[in-house]
């Protein structure tokens, strides 16, 4: 996502012809100076290339739900279809000092983050300091828990989990990001609860690629990853509204699992509601009866290879009503495009998903049983 800018750039194309003999002469006597021809010559085609427009990407999820215990807006149950989300997003300036993205939502009120569910959801700009340093300013969702930043082209579930759809929420800010060799890290500085107020929504976040740098190898041969992070955030104008994260994902070319954890401060401690529209269990407005130090689980296997994956959840919210939620998904993949870190690649891709969420509460508006088709195309 970054564009590049020199203005040395010309001045090597004129002379490009001129060095590229002396270059392969000496590259006879010292194979790394080929190497070095090499890169230089990636280098200069990049500098040859056309500016580009930028990249359009997105996606497309819709739902049918049914449901004999849901409320549905007064009705006796819920079975109707659902249009959750439409995403647009414009990225421009991939690997380069300077890039963007802006982004425009049209998706279900009760879990969008445009407003009104419909409208701009990120925009921001990346600026690169050094190979190892950046910063990100705008509006955009600072880097907390790490679930939050998924796309709904990279779950296998049709939501997000509570905790996730907790934190995706966006602000205006700067973010500066660190990364080197297994070692990331954030740390964020946006208008908080405020708004234009004097108070601040402060996070931090670290994470390490925990397997050794000489890469652990599951039974089928392929490349392990184990990611470990831990997170802090601090809303300053609120009197505890800070939070502690912790998160782990493991992740194989078959299997796959993860767990979440977040210890809320009592005035962000979200409250659970059921989205009428889905019969999905997802946060509202903090509360008395929110979460406190909620928790969840989550694993997958791939039951064919590229086309078949059975994905299982366990969420404990911690709230005054003790809820908890079972989730179970069948997906069918279409044109599948996984990278080998996991995250999808470009191009389109589709799959259905057959989900069953199992709801226990003491309160009765968050206890039941839904089904659900749905289909997430992306871009």
């Amino acid at each position: 996502m970054l564009a590049h800018f020199t203005l040395l750039g010309p001045l090597l194309l004129v002379h490009d012809a001129s060095i590229g003999t002396p270059c392969v002469a000496l590259a006879a006597r010292d194979p790394s100076l080929a190497r070095d021809d090499e890169e230089l010559a990636r280098e200069l085609a990049q500098l040859a290339a056309p500016p580009s427009a930028g990249t359009l990407s997105g996606w497309l999820q819709a739902r049918y739900a049914w449901s004999a215990d849901v409320d549905a807006n007064g009705a006796r149950a819920l079975a109707a279809s659902q249009l959750d989300t439409v995403r647009l997003a414009w990225s421009w300036g991939d690997s380069a000092p300077v890039s963007g993205t802006v982004s425009l939502e049209a998706g279900d009120p009760a879990t969008s983050d445009a407003e009104t569910g419909v409208g701009t959801l990120d925009a921001f700009l990346v600026l690169a300091l050094s190979s190892s340093w950046s910063v990100t300013v705008g509006r955009f969702s600072s880097t907390v828990l790490w679930s939050s930043g998924l796309s709904a082209r990279e779950r296998l579930f049709l939501d997000s989990s509570f905790l996730g759809e907790a934190w995706d929420g966006r602000d205006v800010g700067f973010e500066v990001a660190f990364a080197r060799g297994r070692w990331n890290a954030w740390a964020a500085v946006q208008n908080g609860s405020d708004a234009t107020g004097d108070g601040f929504a402060l996070s931090a976040r670290v994470s390490v690629q925990a397997l050794p740098a000489r890469e652990e190898h599951d039974a089928l041969g392929s490349e392990s990853r184990l990611v470990l992070g831990a997170a802090w955030f601090d809303d300053t104008r609120l009197d505890d509204g800070a939070a502690l994260v912790a998160d782990a994902s493991y992740a194989s070319s078959r299997w796959s699992i993860g767990a979440e954890w977040v210890d809320f401060g009592e005035a962000i401690g979200p409250e659970p509601v059921t989205n009428a529209a889905t019969g999905a269990i997802v946060p509202s407005i903090a509360g008395a009866a929110g979460a406190r130090s909620s928790w969840n689980a989550s694993g997958a296997v791939g039951l064919i290879a590229g086309e078949w994956e059975l994905a299982l959840r366990w969420q404990d919210l911690d709230d005054a009503a003790e809820t908890t939620v079972a989730t179970a998904a069948l997906v069918r993949l279409v044109d599948d495009r996984r990278t080998a870190d996991g995250t999808r690649g470009a191009g389109p891709s589709a799959r259905w998903i057959a989900q069953f969420d199992h709801a226990r509460s003491t309160d009765r508006d968050l206890e039941h049983d839904v089904f659900a088709l749905g289909l997430v195309v992306g871009f």
